[in-house]
């Protein structure tokens, strides 16, 4: 329960429904730290996300950008970085920047 508790409270990584969804709070003297998630639907197909959050600002949180597979994300209300899971057995490039 731990490790649990140290990814979605600090480095603020949940799945929720068909979404990961990414909220950091870090210390600020964290520069960067990366996540791999391996999504497997129904029929195991296996997705992976490679996931790196980067912090050059040195704050505790605020996402600036969000970029999936080299294409800027939309903001969302809540301050997070919500990414769509796919089914497509691809390795998929998540970049969150905070500032």
């Amino acid at each position: 329960w731990l490790y649990r508790a140290g990814l979605e409270a600090i480095l603020g990584f949940q799945r929720q429904g068909g979404h990961l969804r990414l909220s950091p709070c870090i210390p600020k003297a964290w520069p960067h730290y990366d996540i791999v998630y391996q999504h497997r639907d129904k029929q195991g197909i296996l997705t992976r996300y490679d996931i790196a959050v980067e912090n050059p600002a040195g704050v505790q949180r605020g996402i600036v950008r969000v970029d999936l597979d080299g294409v800027e994300q939309a903001a969302s209300a809540d301050a997070a970085a919500w990414i769509p899971l796919r089914d497509d057995a691809r390795t998929h490039h998540v970049r969150v920047v905070l500032g």
